[in-house]
């Protein structure tokens, strides 16, 4: 069986993205399943920061939406018994309608996709799932971190008196400026916080 990634990623957005499939495309080729990572903007380099085994790397230079479901699509129909992952918040439901039905998409998703029930939804930010939605809330970490002593490090972090605030790579919203101007850093000066923009 074959997975195919469909995910972007650059210096300014998608780090997130790509690290999450990086880290289910790790868990995948170790279950010996064939992994290849369809993208626009990551190089064979950037994909090896992520990950050590040596996945095969396919670049599309689409024009736009249309054009980039369209080179997604020639590339799985020749493929029998694969899958197509889908990470990034370009792949929104006119780009899942173009991908043709032969494909079993999965797409991982912050938000919750209820117009096209065909399709399997993971959320990594949910912890609930809704079966008969096809919506499924799986957290995907890498497997560096240990499940089994959570509660030791937790007591750890406790004693810590550093606090980072990061939103991740992109803050449209700028919560970051929004949360840095509504905390009393007076009231918390034995706290060192970090503030990563």
């Amino acid at each position: 069986m074959h997975f195919f990634f469909r995910v972007d990623a650059n210096d300014k957005i998608g780090s997130g993205h790509l690290s999450r499939c990086a880290s289910l495309a790790n868990f995948l080729f170790q279950k010996r399943f064939k992994i290849t990572f369809i993208t626009n903007t990551i190089t064979k380099k950037n994909l090896d920061d992520y990950i050590s085994n040596s996945f095969s790397l396919i670049r599309i230079n689409p024009k736009n939406l249309i054009d980039d479901a369209y080179k997604t699509n020639k590339i799985l129909l020749k493929k029998k018994k694969s899958f197509l992952i889908a990470d990034g918040y370009n792949f929104g439901v006119n780009w899942q309608k173009k991908i043709n039905n032969k494909i079993k998409l999965i797409l991982l998703n912050d938000y919750n996709n209820k117009k096209l029930k065909k399709i399997l939804n993971i959320n990594p930010s949910q912890n609930k799932n809704f079966i008969n939605l096809n919506s499924f809330g799986i957290p995907i970490v890498n497997d560096k971190y240990n499940f089994k002593n959570y509660i030791k490090r937790f007591e750890k972090i406790k004693k810590n008196y550093s606090i980072l605030i990061s939103f991740g790579s992109s803050d449209r919203e700028n919560f970051t400026e929004k949360l840095s101007s509504i905390i009393n850093f007076n009231k918390f000066k034995k706290f060192n916080f970090i503030i990563l923009i």
